[in-house]
């Protein structure tokens, strides 16, 4: 006998809900809110249940079935919070600990070129363009950068596909999971760094909360951790100024979906300051090569 506990939070759009059974085990159901939804929810299903890595884990999948039309699956209930509520209150050194950790989990060595990776990257910019109004000048300065951009180095591996902060859990017991798997254009762990980006960056989770000084140095000091684990790989600079690409790319996709003018105004200056990133990131780099040549 099943028994329905509360709905709980949530930002994928579908139906979160938490239930126990005879034997008094919690476990957790997410439920397709439409029928239009249901074959993106069989995917996000497969996807978590495929995934294994080395450390980041996912909630157990225990099984899946159709109700009044609409697919769910259940899956372990794990006490946990959001890395979105765990950057405020943890210590600066477990924080640090903790982007390496995540850092090391990504699936680098599982990476391999994909020969048509810009003709990819060339498709989906031209399907959010056509939908944007590109007049707008910061947006114009956006699409010219994506556009004759090279993308062959953004390397093909295993994916998230939503690698937010609101979609890593911290449990009680210190560990790691990712729930609220996606299907992307493009499966790159170079497309979830770009995601964690959008809110160590751009702050894109904090967006409507109260500015806080406190959080805001923590999430400096792990973007600058991360920074610093990216720069370290081969052709690291060149690898982080493509992150940076993918996340102005992520957030002109947002866009279409705004409803109000306070988040469209957020997402143009959010864009604005990462082209401006970009540019002295790859002046930088230009300088080094000038001087190395000379």
């Amino acid at each position: 006998m099943l028994k329905f506990i509360k709905n709980l939070s949530g930002h994928s759009g579908c139906e979160i809900s938490l239930w126990t059974r005879e034997n008094g085990e919690y476990f957790v159901r997410k439920k397709s809110a439409s029928i239009t939804y249901n074959r993106r929810l069989k995917k996000q299903y497969i996807k978590q249940n495929k995934y294994n890595l080395c450390i980041a884990k996912t909630p157990q999948i225990y099984g899946c079935g159709i109700e009044d039309g609409l697919f769910f699956f259940d899956m372990e209930y794990v006490p946990c919070m959001t890395f979105c509520e765990y950057v405020n209150s943890v210590k600066i050194t477990e924080l640090v600990d903790f982007i390496k950790i995540l850092f090391s989990n990504l699936p680098v060595e599982k990476s391999n070129k994909n020969p048509l990776v810009n003709k990819i990257f060339e498709k989906k910019i031209k399907s959010v363009y056509n939908i944007i109004d590109s007049k707008n000048p910061v947006l114009k300065r956006a699409f010219e950068l994506l556009i004759f951009n090279d993308w062959g180095n953004v390397v093909q591996s295993p994916s998230h596909g939503d690698l937010t902060l609101e979609n890593i859990l911290i449990s009680t017991n210190h560990k790691i999971y990712l729930i609220d798997f996606l299907d992307t254009f493009y499966s790159s762990w170079m497309v979830d760094l770009a995601k964690i980006f959008q809110d160590l960056e751009v702050k894109w989770s904090f967006r409507n909360m109260k500015p806080d000084t406190n959080r805001d140095l923590r999430l400096l000091i792990a973007k600058e951790t991360l920074n610093e684990m990216i720069l370290s790989l081969p052709n690291g600079k060149n690898i982080l100024s493509q992150i940076y690409k993918i996340l102005v790319l992520n957030l002109l996709r947002i866009i279409p979906y705004t409803t109000d003018e306070k988040t469209e105004k957020f997402l143009f200056k959010a864009i604005e300051n990462t082209l401006n990133i970009i540019e002295k990131m790859e002046a930088k780099n230009e300088n080094t090569y000038h001087s190395m040549c000379w």
